[in-house]
């Protein structure tokens, strides 16, 4: 016998899968003014992406669905966008007093990164091809960017938001199929676009900015590329 296994990694070019689903996002931040025109903000959330992948190694072999529930850290900047609107108060003791509103609306550019994930799966498949068990599946490589135009409402903010993850990898530790094959690890990788509608909330004052909760719902399109994975020879 062999003292060590010898492994032969394979990769199929079958046929790419491109699929949507639901994506919603709840989380905390902090923005803060930096001029009166830029802000900062840092925020952390969960993001739930519904039936995110769906890759298909050949017509007659696996198919393998999965929902990815990712928690990322983010981080970005904001320019303010509109006419400020003035108010002239009278004080007594300071005289007329010019008091600017935030302008209604911003721009925003983002840079996201994550934490960690967890991932439900299902092969939807029948016979022995069909995945039994699969350890340990993540994705790694999670760092993305997106843009977003906003509206200031007050305490509040709305805000239209297009992101992408251009390199993120589905990767596992052994796979087993239920005719008995073993693969010691899996690869896809993944390009992820989505486009979602947040909305923030103040909810309490700190110097020079607010803490803020956020809420968000849209759709992502999840291309798959081709699985490479891993066999002993």
């Amino acid at each position: 016998h062999d003292l060590e296994p010898s492994f032969i990694s394979t990769s199929q070019q079958t046929r790419r899968s491109s699929n949507y689903g639901v994506v919603t996002r709840l989380g905390a931040g902090i923005l803060r003014k930096i001029s009166d025109d830029f802000q900062l903000f840092s925020q952390i959330q969960q993001s739930n992406y519904a039936s995110a992948t769906q890759m298909k190694l050949s017509e007659n072999e696996s198919n393998l669905e999965t929902d990815l529930s990712s928690i990322d850290v983010k981080f970005g900047i904001r320019k303010l966008l509109g006419i400020r609107k003035s108010k002239v108060e009278n004080s007594s003791a300071r005289g007329n007093i010019t008091d600017f509103s935030t302008p209604p609306f911003y721009g925003e550019v983002r840079l996201a990164n994550s934490l960690g994930d967890s991932i439900s799966w299902e092969d939807t498949v029948s016979g022995s091809d069909k995945f039994s068990s699969i350890n340990n599946p993540k994705t790694e490589n999670g760092l993305g960017y997106g843009i977003a135009i906003g509206k200031n409402i007050g305490k509040y903010r709305t805000a239209i938001v297009l992101e992408h993850q251009p390199a993120t990898d589905f990767v596992t530790g052994a796979v087993t199929t239920a005719g008995g094959t073993t693969y010691q690890k899996l690869k896809v990788p993944l390009d992820i676009t989505t486009a979602m509608i947040e909305a923030e909330r103040d909810v309490i004052s700190i110097p020079k900015g607010n803490v803020f909760l956020l809420g968000g719902i849209g759709q992502s399109q999840v291309k798959s590329g081709a699985m490479v994975y891993t066999t002993n020879s």
